[in-house]
């Protein structure tokens, strides 16, 4: 319990530093990151409905499956950008997939539990976006993630970090009330 909460005392300590690195005139990724999430929630959630957050978490966790276990990717003689970039147009091509087949599945429709509220729908387009993000940069290896700042590898890469964000948005699900 102890590491969780220095886990998540070390981020709020660190959002402040975050703040003041900020220098628009000469962007880092960490802003990118920053403004694809905003973005994404925002686009993400005027878009989907309940139902359909459904379906997409589903494809995310198959394609997250299967591409941690695909013993290829891994292979010695690939050059880092080569791994990195083969893994993510893998993991993309098997989401959007798996998306299409199961969005054709009328029985994932009926678990997801209807429109749900605009409050539902932001949240779990934030839990959506963050596990996206995670998955994305868990790819990256370690020598090319110290580049981030400390409390993007603390929210996104770092073992509780990536635990979180893929617990939270099937917890979430489950303690979501179906209006």
């Amino acid at each position: 319990m102890s590491k969780v909460l220095d886990w998540f005392f070390g981020i709020v300590s660190n959002w402040s530093d975050l703040f003041r690195q900020i220098d628009l005139s000469s962007p880092s990724w960490d802003i990118f990151i920053l403004l694809l999430f905003i973005m994404g929630v925002f686009l993400y959630g005027i878009t989907m409905s309940r139902d359909r957050l459904l379906i997409v978490l589903v494809s995310m966790y198959i394609s997250m499956a299967v591409i941690y276990n695909v013993p290829y990717l891994t292979r010695r003689g690939l050059g880092i950008g080569e791994t990195f970039s083969l893994k993510v147009v893998f993991f993309i091509f098997l989401f959007v997939f798996l998306l299409y087949i199961l969005s054709r599945m009328p029985l994932l429709y009926s678990l997801g539990g209807g429109g749900g509220g605009v409050v539902q729908i932001i949240i779990f387009s934030m839990l959506h976006i963050g596990l996206f993000i995670s998955i994305i940069l868990s790819f990256l290896p370690i020598n090319v993630l110290d580049a981030f700042a400390p409390i993007t590898r603390a929210v996104f890469t770092s073992d509780l970090g990536k635990f979180f964000w893929t617990i939270l948005p099937i917890l979430t699900m489950a303690m979501m009330k179906k209006r």
